[in-house]
């Protein structure tokens, strides 16, 4: 439990410290093929994608239109949905989206990718 706890605590703060400058959105992310398609293997997996369109109010409707009738991703259509409907969107917002379904490993992804753009002081 205590472990769990300081990885909680510890996903806030690298959520904090990376994505609070206004710049960043997730169409920040759609910009980066690489970094797409990481969180994209991510997500889709074991339909995660869906429980984050879930956290962003998406109805369930709304949510099975991505499921993709071919092999493209259903991640990417989920994040053109999101940047579609509010292209202003932080990354923050959406990494606390992450850690709220316990995607930490998506978390720590974007840390990497972040990492060159941005200055980040984590310990």
């Amino acid at each position: 439990m205590l472990l769990l706890q300081h990885i909680s605590s510890l996903t806030k703060r690298i959520i904090n410290e990376l994505f609070c400058a206004a710049e960043s959105t997730i169409e920040t992310l759609l910009d980066d093929p690489d970094a797409l398609e990481e969180v994209a293997a991510l997500l889709d997996y074991k339909r995660s994608w869906n429980r984050v369109g879930r956290k962003y109010g998406m109805s369930k409707t709304e949510r099975n239109s991505l499921t993709p009738q071919c092999p493209e991703s259903p991640t990417k259509l989920l994040m053109e949905y999101i940047v579609a409907n509010d292209p202003r969107l932080n990354m923050k917002r959406f990494l606390e989206a992450l850690a709220n379904i316990k995607r930490h490993d998506i978390i720590n992804e974007l840390k990497e990718f972040f990492h060159g753009k941005i200055s980040i002081n984590v310990f």
